[in-house]
């Protein structure tokens, strides 16, 4: 995903909604343009786009009550971008009842319980999310919110592993490369080599968000 391909999806799909204002569908993967434009730092107007994202996302939820990628992804939008976590999860929830076979459900579902706190479940639901669909090519979203669900849980070894391997990977994703340097961090501090640990594991949701 580039900047420019994700402005021309934000684009289509804008137009989408002008064609049929009634169809949810579009609204949710607008709301994934803007998650894609804060995780990338590819805001026009920070506050400006937030703004916008929780208005779309509440408009693909409120007209999307049966429609699962309004739903998950409006949800993902809300607990991300608009901070709302409480909501988001609970429209996610409402997807994952309706149609629990959408593999970025469960990837979302995991990404807004890291944030709540709930770092079992939300290993388990990115479990989930790569069990049906191993060979996604966003999967390094779930193999590193694995790690970090790991490393917040003070499970240092599996939060490791999955970091490498986010890392070998995908060299050039973000996430990966800060988890991954978190995993090395803590484990030279555990081993009683100098690192500069900071505060890697306690503030991560907070710096995610």
């Amino acid at each position: 995903f580039t900047r420019e391909a994700t402005d021309q999806a934000l684009a289509h799909f804008q137009r989408a909604i002008e064609l049929d204002p009634d169809f949810a569908t579009p609204y949710g993967m607008v709301s994934l343009c803007y998650v894609r434009r804060k995780a990338t730092a590819w805001w026009a107007d920070e506050a400006k786009d937030t703004a916008d994202a929780v208005r779309i996302a509440r408009k693909a939820v409120e007209i999307g009550k049966d429609d699962v990628i309004a739903l998950s992804a409006g949800g993902w939008a809300l607990g991300y971008v608009g901070l709302e976590l409480d909501d988001g999860i609970a429209f996610i929830d409402r997807a994952l009842e309706l149609a629990p076979n959408l593999a970025a459900s469960w990837m979302y579902s995991g990404w807004v319980r890291i944030f709540l706190g709930e770092h079992d479940a939300a290993i388990r639901h990115f479990a989930q999310s790569m069990r049906m669909s191993p060979r996604d090519p966003l999967i390094v979203v779930a193999q590193t919110g694995t790690a970090f669900g790991h490393l917040l849980a003070g499970q240092d070894d599996e939060a490791g592993k999955w970091a490498e391997n986010a890392f070998r990977d995908y060299p050039n994703y973000f996430f990966a490369n800060v988890i991954c340097a978190c995993t090395r961090a803590l484990a030279c501090h555990a081993q009683g080599r100098p690192a500069a640990v900071g505060r890697c594991r306690p503030s991560l949701e907070h710096d995610l968000l």
